[in-house]
C-alpha cells in the first residue's frame, strides 16, 4: 500500500506516514481568533487566526495558540530592526575572542 499511517496511542498532534517508501512526519499548527473579542469582520478576523498560527510555527510548532493584540507587535518591531541588520559591517565592529 503506497500510503499507510501508523497507529499510535493516546492523543497526539502529529502523525507519521510512509508513502512511497519515505516516512513523512505531519505536524498540526492551529491559530485561533474569536468573534466578536478578536475581531468585528471575516477578514480580520483570518488575519489575526492566520497571525496566531504563524506564532505558533515560530514557537516550536505543533501546537495552538489564540490570538493577542501583542501578536502584532512583533511584525513591527521587526520592520524597525530588519533595515540594520542589512547594513554591511565596518572591520572595526568586529571582535575575535580565542
Amino acid at each position: 500500500m503506497p500510503h499507510e499511517r501508523k497507529r499510535r496511542s493516546g492523543p497526539r498532534r502529529s502523525w507519521p506516514y510512509r508513502i512511497h517508501g519515505h516516512e513523512l512526519l505531519i505536524t498540526l499548527s492551529i491559530g485561533i481568533s474569536l468573534y466578536p473579542d478578536d475581531a468585528d469582520d471575516a477578514d480580520t478576523l483570518m488575519h489575526n487566526a492566520d497571525t496566531a498560527m504563524y506564532h505558533t510555527k515560530r514557537n516550536g510548532r505543533n501546537g495552538h495558540h489564540c490570538f493577542t493584540d501583542g501578536m502584532n507587535l512583533l511584525p513591527i518591531q521587526r520592520r524597525r530592526i530588519e533595515p540594520g541588520l542589512h547594513r554591511p559591517l565596518q572591520p572595526s565592529q568586529f571582535f575575535f575572542d580565542f
